[in-house]
């Protein structure tokens, strides 16, 4: 026991002598992983010889880890994919009849498939609106076979019908398709239906899709003479709502609905009918407030009840 408490005693000015040579312990180390001091004991250590230098087809080993500077430092930035929303719409109108040179619904709905208009139309809603007008012929048989198709080849969003009817002074907005057809004249095929059902199995009537609310209130700040309709006659125009709306109770996605114009009359302030250019911009704002309503579509804002009720529609 002795023995070895002298050699612990002899080994301790080595040790402080070490500690005066690398008081960190930080030795350098060959590239071989072994440390430089190779002997430690009662004598000074050997010579610290300088490392090799390492093969130049390796890379130096980093000892320590790079830092940035916090004002240096790039901050990270995120990017929001911003995705356009599409709207598939489709526009109708019908073919002049009775001996009149135009029909003001087949003119605006051929206008509204303008590029001019579509480029307006995302200005104003923000999102990319495909338009597909169709012209119809006046006909109880033919009129909806003709507009189906359309719908069927461009499964659209957004459906506005527009029709004649002479006695009104401005836009109206048809609230109600109602199942019933009595033609007071026959239509472009000379077919006259009297007091029939538009489908004897349907219900009695279908309420437009189309948000009311909003699109008169826009009206109302354009300053474009508009009311509200209970419906659009017995006529072809009611017919062809009618089917519409049945046809988009199994769609319940599209938003449809129909909008009667007055006859085109360009002077400025008459007591009846308006100039193309504004029913046109009638049927810009029906699908644009119809677009930026298409995910909040309130019962109220559908079902807006007036007084009105203008007769004399095709």
């Amino acid at each position: 026991m002795g023995d070895k408490t002298c050699k612990l005693r002899d080994l301790r000015p080595n040790i402080a002598h070490l500690m005066q040579i690398s008081p960190t312990f930080d030795t350098p180390r060959h590239p071989n992983g072994h440390s430089e001091v190779s002997n430690v004991g009662h004598h000074a250590p050997r010579a610290i010889t300088p490392p090799r230098a390492p093969p130049t087809h390796c890379a130096p080993r980093a000892t320590t880890r790079a830092t940035t500077p916090p004002s240096r430092r790039v901050p990270h930035v995120f990017t929001r994919l911003v995705v356009m929303r599409t709207y598939n719409v489709v526009v109708s109108g019908f073919e002049p009849f009775d001996n009149e040179a135009t029909n003001p619904s087949g003119d605006v709905a051929s206008l509204l498939s303008s590029d001019d208009i579509a480029n307006r139309l995302q200005e104003l809603t923000g999102a990319q609106i495909n338009i597909r007008s169709t012209v119809l012929p006046l006909s109880f048989d033919k009129a909806w076979p003709t507009l189906e198709r359309t719908l069927k080849e461009m499964t659209p969003d957004i459906i506005v019908a527009f029709g004649l009817k002479h006695s009104a002074r401005g836009v109206n907005l048809e609230r109600c398709a109602i199942n019933l057809i009595d033609a007071d004249k026959p239509d472009a095929y000379n077919v006259q239906p009297r007091k029939v059902a538009v489908s004897k199995d349907g219900p009695a009537a279908f309420w437009t899709k189309l948000p009311l609310r909003r699109i008169i209130q826009t009206f109302s700040t354009s300053q474009i003479p508009a009311t509200l309709s209970s419906d659009a006659g017995t006529y072809v125009c009611n017919a062809l709502f009618y089917q519409l709306m049945a046809w988009c109770a199994h769609t319940p996605d599209v938003l449809a609905g129909f909008v009667s114009l007055p006859t085109v009359n360009e002077t400025q302030r008459t007591q009846k009918g308006l100039p193309l250019k504004e029913m046109v911009e009638a049927g810009v704002q029906v699908i644009a407030q119809t677009a930026g309503y298409f995910t909040q579509v309130d019962i109220q804002d559908q079902l807006v009840l007036s007084d009105t009720d203008e007769a004399g529609a095709q």
